[in-house]
């Protein structure tokens, strides 16, 4: 599939998941994290699931905060997930192609990406 379709793929995907609604309340989340899940919403949630363990392109991150934690050794889940948006190439999840764009530092701002590791630690 050329980078193209994939794009196009992922937008589309995006699209319905938001208009179904298939991400979850924001009941229950401070502002932070409920605009770090707009910004999830904005730029993840096309290849990545946050409420089972769907996989649409990348791997879900359902249960990110706590399964984070055990994926390389020494790291904690908040350190793998930050390093994980701002370095994609630093870890792979086994089964999965290197897709995870590499442009989080150019496209959001520090902010931004605190409130968008905010709300990823809520998914456990």
């Amino acid at each position: 599939m050329s980078k193209y379709k994939l794009l196009l793929f992922c937008f589309s995907l995006l699209i319905v998941l938001t208009s179904c609604g298939l991400n979850g309340p924001t009941e229950g989340l401070n502002p932070i994290q409920t605009r770090g899940k707009t910004i999830f919403n904005q730029y993840c949630a096309a290849c990545h699931d946050n409420q089972g363990d769907i996989i649409i392109v990348g791997p879900p991150l359902s249960h990110i905060a706590t399964s984070g934690g055990d994926r390389v050794a020494g790291i904690n889940a908040e350190t793998y997930i930050r390093q994980s948006l701002l370095e994609p190439d630093a870890f792979f999840v086994d089964g999965f192609d290197d897709l995870m764009p590499k442009t989080f530092n150019d496209i959001l701002a520090q902010e931004e990406i605190d409130s968008l590791i905010e709300f990823l630690l809520t998914l456990k």
